[in-house]
């Protein structure tokens, strides 16, 4: 016994009986179900198996046989070899009809013959990953030769082989008609009829690259008018029985699943890089991107990207992004058919330009700024040192609270707050939740500059904390008892949401920054 050492397996399926002058050839495996049916017409495998007498096949396979044998370099000894490498049979000059691959390109020659195609062409073939034979196909529909498959379910979705379903479906789009094996076995034949040149395709060759460049294979482009006949005879019959082989009907893809930018998150630069795990079944796919979720706009269409035959990420590369902007993406992942599935809506935050990493606060702004808190300050900028308005307060805690559009008032509660400021609607959210009481006189005191005291009460009542515990003692110098913040403020402190301004002291009448803001608002939160 002798083995193939390199590139692409032994492929032949064959039986040379030397002293009956006979031999058989095909797609046939050595399998339990290949060569006889477990229950003819309900539980069998589709193959051509071939028998013949005639010399001039028989000797080219004598010969290409002894070629093989004795070839030391492509094969090797496997077992039993004691002697020298003989050949066994005189040389003979090979059959025109036969095609032996990989020395012999089986694609070219098929290529060749259907272009040639002006009748009919049928075929019922098992793999189909190599996409030269589809896209003759699709020609010769194109020109007006119509084109009829029948092909094997278990491949279309198997995903060692995903090209396959990338070809069924470019030809099921063009409209050639398709059919799946719906019996109980398998549909292994790989046979080709092209009708005006009464000319049929059969062997061990799938519609692969592999068929063609690597694998040892034998096949028979035959004009013999018997086998024509015969081929077509049991196209026919095949194609016609609706208990054996259906109409095929294209399948959707999975999910697409993302992978980067991470979820939420922030600090990205204003390039990006979305990546994304497209799985076996989608081989396009359509971006959608936008700064509203519910709003995505289509920005790419059709791209080819990634490999799922080598399990290579999709990827698609985003530039000229605003800064300190939260973005939100989602891919469609698509079918050769045009049947698609939604991945999920993702979001991720650039930078803001005056935040860089070394900033104290770059993490809690990022964070805030990614669940849509803040939009910053405008121009790409969140101007962490200004001081926060208690205006903008509100704003800050009705967000953080999950809340991004709060519902339109009745009317005006606050005198100094009328509906065209842009903060209206959260300041009188937090009048309603009795998160504040207003400055007094009616007034809500807009623009006045939140301090930390004010604060202090103003995220415990955010938190649902009206009547925070008396604290069994002083815990900041500077906030006695009688500071009228006393207890929000040693609650924040109990809950490590604050640490004080430092020397045992809170500095409850300093201004809040924004970026100390920052800080608050995401442990208090937990954002």
């Amino acid at each position: 016994m002798r083995r193939k050492l390199f590139d692409g397996f032994m492929h032949w399926k064959m039986m040379l009986f030397v002293g009956q002058n006979q031999l058989e050839f095909g797609s046939a495996n050595y399998s339990p179900h290949a060569f006889r049916p477990n229950q003819p017409f309900v539980d069998y495998v589709d193959e051509t198996i071939y028998f013949t007498d005639d010399p001039n096949v028989i000797n080219s396979f004598k010969t290409r046989y002894d070629n093989l044998w004795t070839d030391t370099v492509e094969y090797g000894n496997y077992a039993n070899i004691t002697g020298p490498l003989l050949r066994n049979y005189p040389i003979s000059p090979m059959d025109p009809e036969l095609n032996f691959p990989p020395q012999n390109s089986f694609a070219q020659r098929s290529l060749n013959r259907y272009n040639a195609e002006t009748v009919k062409i049928d075929v019922i073939m098992f793999r189909i990953t190599d996409s030269r034979h589809p896209d003759a196909m699709i020609a010769a529909k194109n020109r007006g030769v119509p084109v009829r498959l029948i092909t094997e379910p278990d491949q279309y979705r198997n995903p060692d082989y995903v090209w396959h379903s990338y070809n069924v479906d470019r030809m099921y789009m063009a409209g050639i008609p398709i059919k799946h094996t719906k019996h109980l076995g398998l549909n292994h034949q790989k046979t080709t009829i092209l009708y005006g040149q009464t000319m049929s395709i059969f062997g061990s060759s799938n519609w692969t690259g592999a068929s063609s460049s690597a694998q040892q294979e034998h096949n028979y482009f035959t004009k013999k008018s018997w086998i024509f006949t015969w081929f077509v005879d049991q196209f026919e019959r095949k194609w016609n029985s609706s208990s054996e082989f259906e109409p095929f009907v294209p399948q959707p893809p999975g999910r697409p699943d993302n992978r980067l930018p991470a979820d939420q998150a922030f600090g990205q630069p204003t390039s990006v890089t979305l990546t994304w795990e497209g799985g076996p079944w989608s081989h396009r796919y359509d971006v959608y991107l936008g700064t509203d979720p519910n709003n995505l706009q289509l920005i790419a269409t059709d791209i080819r990207t990634g490999d799922p035959d080598r399990n290579l990420r999709e990827t698609y590369a985003l530039t000229g992004l605003s800064a300190g902007t939260t973005y939100y993406w989602r891919v469609r992942g698509k079918t050769m058919a045009n049947l698609f599935k939604d991945g999920l809506v993702w979001s991720f935050t650039t930078a803001f330009l005056d935040v860089p990493q070394s900033h104290p606060f770059y993490t809690e702004i990022g964070k805030l700024s990614a669940r849509g808190v803040t939009l910053g300050c405008g121009g790409g900028n969140y101007c962490p040192n200004q001081v926060v308005t208690r205006q903008q307060m509100a704003a800050f805690i009705i967000r953080a609270l999950g809340v991004f559009n709060p519902p339109q008032p009745a009317r005006q509660r606050f005198l100094d707050v009328p509906p065209s400021n842009p903060f209206y609607r959260f300041i009188e959210e937090m009048a309603v939740r009795q998160i504040t009481l207003g400055c007094g006189g009616g007034n809500y005191c807009p623009s006045d500059a939140v301090t930390r005291g004010q604060m202090a009460a103003f995220i415990m009542r955010g938190l649902g904390e009206f009547n925070p515990p008396q604290p069994a003692s002083q815990r900041f110098l500077d906030v006695p008892p009688a500071n009228p913040f006393y207890r929000f403020i040693d609650r924040m402190a109990a809950l490590q949401i604050t640490q004080g301004c430092g020397g045992g002291n809170y500095c409850p009448a300093l201004p809040v920054t924004r970026g100390q803001m920052a800080a608050f608002l995401v442990r208090a939160f937990n954002l």
